[in-house]
């Protein structure tokens, strides 16, 4: 390959920076249409590709191809009496690899089929409008993104413009689809398609083998770039900004986000229901001794039994499920994690001789909703009682350890309780091992009688998104209501 031809190839690779996207002239429409090409992003929403009915045409036709809560999705309509068909793939494309998707959309029969990684899902609708001669005409093509004056068409509603890089291999044999051959574009780099992942003869669904870091070749082709190291105010909506090194030994970044904000830069809001920890994220909620509504009173019963159920879904093997530990960095700590698969948790019997450390006989399953339940007690009030701390989970029978404590404890008050990991400031007793992120979703939190709704209590949080669940399994009515999905596969 020549330099210009190698040239021309990156070109065609093109980055964008989430406020981005090229334009190209529209196509003519044939009775089965094609359509290829590859992406890699980090982010968890973005529009890949946008096609509607140039304005002066008879019917109604678009097409669009995007990314909507980490999955790749394509809607379509043949017909302006019908209704939008949705094709969800349930591919998650948000992990920075370089995935190639191909699209077959036939107009008569009104059909499309998306294929990803070897897995295809089609939908179909009725569709009578190709007797028009001139129905065929589309509009411009827009990869990446849509300018200001299209947003308030795009059909799902919040779907952002594409943060990564995007290469057409094919629309219908036509391009190539370079940015010297757009006729519109905004804020647009090239990508660095290193030798070994250059485009092969291997099917459109070929799995990609590693990720690939998204790379600029030239510098920005505007004024605009997207920064390497961290800068002042790249983080929006509080989110907080750490250099960080990728595999290659390059310089990079990544933005912590407040809870109730996501994407590569903080700058979108999300509506949360079941939250997600990617192994850096917390959620921040009240102190266990608030929440369980439990006082001791002059001459009633000394020890007390506090109990916590959970619901969680691990995709991780160790991690820390739940923490909390005394004000005032005191030696008391409860910590709830998973060794190997196996939920464990610690307590600390009132200083850090006489800890009490207890398993389940088996390690959970991955990726499966699993109840976990937690007992301590605490002798308060006159020397000698029972130290106790039981772990249970997907119904099987009680594990348990106790140790009888002949000296007075102090009754306690724990600080806040952490979910999935602990803020960097935050001070844990080297008694207590090591603070692990946890990988999965955490769903129901309750102490004694007392359901939290974890995100309505959480006082903060960091990098929380939605598990990744069909949207029912949130349970996000309440006062009796019920849920159907209205979404269409």
């Amino acid at each position: 390959m020549n330099q210009l031809a190698g040239l021309t190839l990156y070109f065609s690779y093109a980055h964008y920076f989430g406020d981005s996207y090229l334009k190209f002239k529209g196509l003519h429409l044939n009775p089965q249409n094609n359509i290829s090409l590859e992406f890699q992003t980090y982010s968890s929403s973005g529009l890949l590709l946008y096609i509607e009915q140039a304005p002066a045409t008879i019917g109604r036709f678009f097409i669009q191809l995007f990314i909507q809560h980490s999955i790749l999705q394509y809607q379509f309509v043949c017909d302006s009496e019908a209704d939008v068909r949705s094709i969800n793939t349930m591919v998650r494309v948000d992990d920075g690899v370089k995935y190639r998707v191909h699209i077959r959309q036939d107009v008569v029969p009104c059909e499309a089929e998306v294929s990803i990684l070897g897995i295809s899902a089609r939908a179909s609708m009725h569709s009578n409008l190709w007797s028009h001669p001139v129905w065929s005409e589309t509009g411009p093509i827009f990869l990446g993104g849509l300018p200001y004056q299209y947003v308030t068409k795009q059909m799902p509603g919040s779907v952002y413009n594409f943060t990564g890089c995007i290469q057409v291999i094919e629309i219908n044999n036509l391009g190539p689809f370079t940015f010297s051959n757009a006729v519109g574009r905004s804020n647009i780099d090239s990508c660095r398609l290193p030798i070994s992942t250059q485009i092969s003869s291997a099917s459109p669904a070929a799995f990609p083998e590693k990720s690939e870091v998204l790379q600029s070749l030239v510098p920005s082709l505007n004024s605009f770039a997207l920064p390497t190291t961290c800068q002042e105010s790249l983080c929006h909506n509080g989110g907080t900004c750490r250099h960080i090194y990728l595999d290659n030994g390059a310089s990079s970044f990544h933005c912590d986000c407040q809870l109730h904000f996501t994407g590569h830069f903080c700058e979108k809001d999300t509506a949360l229901f079941f939250p997600s920890f990617n192994g850096d994220a917390y959620l921040e909620l009240p102190s266990l001794t608030s929440v369980s509504e439990t006082k001791i009173e002059s001459g009633q019963e000394q020890n007390r039994i506090i109990t916590i159920y959970l619901t969680v879904k691990t995709t991780a093997l160790n991690g820390t499920i739940l923490y909390a530990s005394e004000k005032n960095f005191g030696e008391q700590f409860l910590h709830l994690y998973l060794v190997e698969g196996r939920p464990t948790v610690q307590f600390s019997c009132g200083n850090s001789h006489n800890i009490l450390t207890v398993s389940v006989n088996h390690s959970i399953s991955n990726g499966v909703l699993t109840p976990i339940t937690i007992s301590y007690m605490l002798p308060v009030g006159s020397p000698g009682g029972y130290c106790m701390i039981e772990i249970a989970a997907e119904g099987n029978p009680p594990v348990q350890h106790q140790v009888f404590l002949s000296y007075q404890v102090s009754q306690s008050t724990f600080g806040s309780t952490f979910l999935g990991s602990v803020p960097a400031q935050a001070e844990v007793p080297q008694c207590a091992g090591r603070i692990h992120g946890y990988r999965g979703c955490i769903k129901d939190f309750q102490v004694n009688n007392k359901e939290l709704f974890i995100i309505d209590e959480a006082l903060s949080g960091k990098n929380i998104e939605n598990c990744n669940v069909p949207v029912c399994d949130y349970h996000p009515c309440r006062n009796g209501g019920s849920c159907k999905s209205l979404q269409h596969f």
